[in-house]
């Protein structure tokens, strides 16, 4: 679930959301979460994958969906590489 509109103020860096099109108790609250975080001025990229239920990145679960996971973890490596400087030596 999305935080409250006033704790967005503290989020000090870009998010990113995977969410399975299934699941519509949590996909319903995704438009609002994104104008909320947009009105913040706050970085936000959400990831709906259709026909694709909820814990589906789980490969532990009946639920999990290798390409829907597989897309999901190459997002999270890009944004990594994009926003994390490398540790020094």
């Amino acid at each position: 679930m999305a935080p409250p509109e006033d704790a967005l103020k503290d989020i000090a860096c870009p998010v990113m959301g995977f969410y399975g099109g299934d699941d519509a108790r949590i996909t319903g609250g995704v438009p609002a979460f994104k104008a909320a975080m947009e009105k913040a001025g706050k970085s936000y990229e959400a990831h709906v994958y259709p026909d694709t239920p909820h814990a589906f990145f789980n490969d532990t679960r009946v639920s999990y969906r290798v390409e829907a996971a597989r897309d999901a973890w190459s997002r999270v490596l890009r944004l990594f590489a994009e926003n994390l400087a490398p540790a020094a030596s």
